[in-house]
Parts: structure tokens; C-alpha cells; sequence
């Protein structure tokens, strides 16, 4: 599992993919694409750009959220803080189709997602956050904007799997949503995976995640 390359960087990810992984005979990456260029949704990548520069300007590796508790994993170091034109994302995955390694696109979702948040603070799960990281699994406009990216990231690099994170949802205390307050947190966990899921699925596109949240706990 890998971030995008930077601009600068994709020369290296190429030997990389060539030299290291189709050599030693691995067949799948995953990579985490936060920051591809979007012809729908161009603000999100001017709110990415703002949030990377500012993680990089404070040097700060955790997120401080509203109520003074850090969120941790910006994963500004995805495109180095870049937006990555969709030329280049193809080429990537070309090039590593030609090495006969499958590119496995992660695009977060209901944790992690500051790249869908940054300008869309109206579904973040915690209102009035500054750099939202959890969205609102209650609110139907989530998944318009979801969808909206998804989509394109789905034209851009025709996958047979997709990523779709889901992992260490701490981003927002229990009862901070107005829309999510008094539910089971379990029950909106699995509705915003099957959402998802069954979208992709309708596509021929099957779906991974992380599964911390997945285990029982002891």
C-alpha cells in the first residue's frame, strides 16, 4: 500500500513498480489517491491543496480537532501535497498493468476523508471542525459527492477493486452529529459499507477495506 507519487516522484514510482515489485513478484499495489484532478468537483482540489499546505507549514503530523483531541493520518504526503493530473494517474496505472501488477485505487471514505470535507463542511460528521475528517453517514448528500468522485476516479483508471478505507473512526464523539445522534453506531457503520459497496458492485467493481473496526472487541 502506497501513496501517489508527486509530480517530481513519478519517475521513481515507475522504477519502483518495474525494478522492486514486478521483479520480486508482487501483483497488486494499493494506492492511496486523495488528490486526482476533478473536471466535477475541482474545489476539492483547491481545499486538498490548502489543507496539505497547511500541514506542511505547521509541521504537524496529527490534526488537532475541535475539542482539542488529535485525529491522526492527514496522509498529506499522498501527490507530496500536489493534485496529480489524470494523465499521469493513467499512466501510472498503465505502466503497471505492463509490468502485470493490478493498481488498487484507495479512496477513503466515512473515516479519513479530508479531502472530500475540506470544502464541504456542511457534511462533515463534527460541525464546526476545522479540517472535517468524518462525514455524516445520515445525510443523503454524502453520498452525491461520494458517488460524484468516485466515478471519476472509476473513468480515470478502470479498477476491479477499489479501497474504501473505513478504518479507526475516532474522528467524531459519539452523539456530535444532530443526524446521527441517538443512533446504533454499528447500524450506521454497515448501512455506509453496503451503500458503497452495492454502488461498486452495480459497476463490477469489488470492494476491500481496512478491518479494525471489523474485529471483535476485547
Amino acid at each position: 500500500k502506497l501513496y501517489v507519487p508527486g509530480p517530481e516522484n513519478i519517475a521513481y514510482f515507475r522504477r519502483f513498480l518495474r525494478d522492486f515489485m514486478s521483479l520480486y513478484k508482487y501483483n497488486k499495489v494499493i494506492i492511496e489517491l486523495p488528490c486526482m484532478r476533478l473536471d466535477k468537483h475541482p474545489e476539492l482540489n483547491t481545499g486538498w491543496t490548502a489543507f496539505a499546505k497547511y500541514m506542511h507549514y505547521s509541521r504537524s503530523n496529527d490534526v488537532l480537532g475541535k475539542n482539542g483531541g488529535y485525529k491522526n493520518s492527514p496522509n498529506v504526503d499522498a501527490g507530496d501535497g500536489y493534485i496529480i493530473e489524470k494523465s499521469d494517474v493513467k499512466d501510472i496505472v498503465d505502466f503497471a498493468n505492463e509490468n502485470f501488477i493490478e493498481v488498487i485505487p484507495e479512496l477513503m471514505t466515512l473515516t479519513h476523508s479530508y479531502y472530500l470535507l475540506t470544502e464541504h463542511p456542511e457534511l462533515a460528521e463534527y460541525v464546526g471542525d476545522k479540517w472535517p475528517s468524518t462525514y455524516c453517514p445520515s445525510n443523503p448528500e454524502t453520498y452525491k459527492l461520494v458517488f460524484d468522485v468516485f466515478d471519476e476516479y472509476i473513468e480515470a483508471i478502470k479498477p476491479k477493486m477499489i479501497s474504501i478505507g473505513h478504518d479507526e473512526w475516532w474522528g467524531a464523539p459519539l452523539g456530535s452529529c444532530p443526524r446521527c445522534t441517538g443512533k446504533d453506531y454499528s447500524a450506521l457503520f454497515a448501512s455506509d459499507v453496503r451503500k458503497i459497496h452495492d454502488y461498486l458492485d452495480a459497476k463490477g467493481i469489488k470492494t476491500t477495506m481496512w478491518g479494525d473496526f471489523l474485529l471483535q472487541s476485547v
